[in-house]
């Protein structure tokens, strides 16, 4: 839309700024060509692993239907020939895909990790990443700080709730006390 304007208007500065665009323009296009063609090759990559995935799949059902039908020599024949020829192939482009992405420029991940669900879920929930990323133990770490948050002048109040939600955890507790003995309804019930 600026070039567009720009297109129209004859002082220098004007000109500058077009031509100055232009080049910005055609410096993206030409990094948005390298990066579909990157991520054209490294999806043939995985197309190319998954394809020889099936067809090992495919061999090794077809091996087992042989068997069942005690065509021995077929079975040996897809074990100790097509088999061995399709794990060759799988490994080659297994190491041809690692290779590829050792070089800095995977685009593509055909697994989920924990920190792209971490993010979704950040996402929808408006929860900060940093709080969905606490394991377990650094929340009961952190449970008389976050206590001490929100009550305050119950030090000792806040140091045996905190300790007795550890013990729980561990799975330490008495498990003859009742679990609410500490909490009534107040400050810590809507904390916990």
């Amino acid at each position: 839309m600026e070039k567009l304007s720009l297109k129209n208007d004859t002082d220098k500065a004007s000109k500058e700024r077009l031509s100055k665009l232009e080049n910005d323009l055609s410096l993206l296009k030409q990094k948005q060509k390298e990066l579909a063609e990157q991520w054209d090759n490294e999806k043939v990559f995985m197309t190319r692993i998954r394809s020889i995935k099936e067809e090992i799949d495919r061999v090794n059902l077809e091996m087992e239907a042989a068997e069942r039908e005690y065509d021995l020599n077929r079975a040996a024949e897809l074990k100790y020939g097509t088999l061995m020829s399709l794990q060759r192939q799988l490994e080659e482009a297994e190491k041809n895909l690692t290779d590829f992405r050792n070089s800095g420029k995977s685009l593509l991940r055909e697994e989920v990790t924990d920190l792209d669900i971490t993010e979704i879920v950040s996402k929808w929930t408006s929860i900060p990443l940093s709080n969905l990323q606490q394991t377990e133990r650094e929340k009961l770490v952190l449970l008389e700080q976050v206590l001490h948050k929100r009550v305050v002048g119950q030090d000792m109040a806040v140091k045996s709730v905190a300790d007795a939600i550890r013990r729980s955890r561990a799975g330490l507790s008495d498990p003859n006390r009742p679990r609410e003995w500490l909490v009534s309804k107040c400050t810590f019930s809507y904390l916990l």
